[in-house]
């Protein structure tokens, strides 16, 4: 049970913890004047482990108090449920391993210190938080933490950003990107019609379905799904319409007012001519940050695996191509996002196919990337993977 102060400075200065349990803090419960997180025994242990390493190393000065009261309370609870501590690995070690290793390099820093000097004793400890926060992690492939955080919290969405996207692009990388061409077909559409008609739930008319369906690129590809011309045209039975629609909402490239879509003012400028770059970037940094991924697919939420997206498509770059089976597949996504996938899946097998539906098919139709797939048994598993020339030209990285 948290105040709500925990509750903030639990969501706002636990990198770790809100990196590994967002949706579990997004979704505390209030009751009265404090708020209820319900957690199974993994997510306690992992908050535990999440806490230890945050209050150490990461978190803010007065904050830390609050972390770690939060923390004795978790601990108790932990040590009433499971004795372990889920490392960030995913392995499974005994309690505070971490916090030991933390006070023993404490202890042998101040030997010898006047502890009475505030001073000396803070910049002291200000030295092994930046070797920790500096030095590369295995288990990032070489990213130290403040690397991890700025991707993860900076992106290409905020300074100091970590992932540079470009708008100087070549019309050949553009002309056939399908996301581009089906959301400037809808946006010209709407405005050309002075905005068509919406249903009571907020999607698309028929008549404008049909007319994207006819026109649009989407066969395939794999996140717009069968080719075969549905018998009713509805929206939720043409997923090209589907998620073009709520790409350009989402970009703010369309709205909805009084039962009609309308194309927006910052919309009706990216359809003129020579602005593909600018409008595909729009594109880009809207639809892999306010759009949910999941709305296209059968999975689980998974939320991690959108909120460490930065990671991937770092990883994806430097990767460049590769198989998407086992371990391989497995490099391409966040420690965090690894274990919420075996977590629901029971087994690491199911890892590449999870990150195909999730992250790779949405890149596939911003023709960043490729992928290779083959069909067993009715169902359909990535092979290998490779980016596209568009994805270096486009992406860039500072980390």
């Amino acid at each position: 049970m948290l105040t709500e102060w925990e509750k903030k400075v639990l969501a706002v200065f636990s990198p770790l913890a809100r990196g590994s349990l967002g949706h579990v803090i997004r979704g505390a419960k209030r009751q009265g004047d404090d708020w209820v997180l319900i957690m199974s025994r993994q997510e306690l242990a992992l908050l535990v482990d999440s806490l230890l390493r945050d209050i150490n190393f990461l978190a803010p000065g007065r904050e830390r108090d609050t972390l770690a009261g939060i923390l004795d309370r978790a601990s108790v609870h932990r040590a009433s449920s499971r004795h372990d501590v889920i490392s960030s690995d995913g392995s499974f070690r005994g309690p505070g391993s971490d916090y030991a290793d933390f006070m023993k390099q404490i202890r042998e820093a101040l030997e010898g210190k006047d502890l009475r000097n505030l001073a000396e004793a803070n910049e002291v400890l200000a030295g092994i938080t930046k070797a920790y926060n500096e030095k590369p992690m295995d288990e990032f492939f070489g990213l130290s933490p403040i690397q991890m955080s700025g991707l993860l919290d900076s992106g290409w969405w905020k300074e100091p950003r970590s992932i540079i996207l470009g708008d100087n692009l070549l019309p050949e990388d553009l002309e056939k990107a399908p996301m581009l061409h089906n959301c400037k077909l809808l946006m010209g559409i709407v405005a050309n019609s002075g905005g068509v008609g919406s249903t009571a739930t907020g999607n698309l008319k028929r008549e404008t379905v049909k007319k994207i369906f006819e026109r649009a690129i989407y066969k395939e590809y794999d996140l717009f799904g069968p080719d075969m011309e549905p018998t009713v045209m509805n929206e939720n039975d043409v997923m090209v319409a589907s998620i073009t629609r709520a790409a350009c909402e989402a970009a703010g490239l369309l709205k909805i007012r009084n039962g009609r879509f309308s194309i927006t003012a910052n919309g009706a400028a990216l359809l003129e001519s020579g602005k593909d770059g600018i409008l595909y970037r729009n594109l880009f940094e809207n639809y892999f940050r306010k759009f949910n991924l999941a709305y296209c697919d059968g999975l689980s939420d998974l939320d991690s695996i959108q909120e460490t997206f930065p990671y991937t498509l770092y990883r994806l770059g430097v990767t460049g191509e590769g198989s998407l089976k086992g371990e391989p597949a497995k490099s391409l996504m966040h420690p965090n996002a690894v274990k919420d996938v075996e977590a629901d899946k029971g087994s690491t097998d199911d890892l590449g196919r999870v990150l195909d539906i999730r992250v790779l098919m949405h890149l596939e139709v911003f023709s960043l990337v490729e992928v290779s797939r083959e069909q067993k048994n009715w169902i359909t598993r990535p092979v290998s993977f490779r980016k596209k020339g568009l994805f270096d030209r486009f992406i860039k990285f500072r980390v």
